[in-house]
């Protein structure tokens, strides 16, 4: 049986939309306060008055916005992958929001969020350069994780 693009489009959303709820309660555990998510506009396609598509307006600098401690602002990208993690799985702009972030003073980091996992990784202590991807486990940059 074929899916759809759309039906593989949904059920991406929706593993995507599971991550981030993860992702948010794992800040907040490790001691993250006023996590929020960081929405993105839509605009809307119509056809004869009705809406058939959308896409997004502007990319966005990452899933999540905080505080962490001393007030620092908190950016955090959030990857929901079952096997490895790589720097494919970075669009350049996540990438260049978490990096910049960082240079000024900011924590940035990424949550990974597996199956029955999550991890939390410091950035740029994370080496995610092509070639060099994480497995399930890795401990280089690890801040925090746990399994639900």
């Amino acid at each position: 049986m074929t899916r759809s693009l759309r039906e593989i489009g949904t059920k991406s959303q929706e593993a995507g939309d599971f991550g981030e709820e993860i992702a948010k309660h794992a800040l907040e555990f490790a001691g993250y306060h006023m996590v929020e998510k960081v929405n993105s506009c839509f605009k809307l396609i119509r056809r004869m008055g009705k809406i058939v598509g959308a896409f997004p307006a502007a990319k966005v600098s990452g899933d999540f916005i905080g505080i962490g401690l001393q007030g620092k602002k908190l950016l955090a990208e959030v990857k929901y992958r079952e096997e490895l993690l790589s720097r494919a799985d970075f669009k350049d702009h996540q990438w260049d929001a978490l990096e910049v972030n960082y240079k000024f003073g900011g924590i940035s980091l990424v949550v990974w969020v597996q199956r029955h996992e999550w991890a939390i990784y410091n950035w740029p202590e994370m080496d995610l350069e092509k070639g060099h991807p994480y497995k399930p486990g890795d401990r280089r940059g690890l801040q925090m994780s746990n399994s639900f």
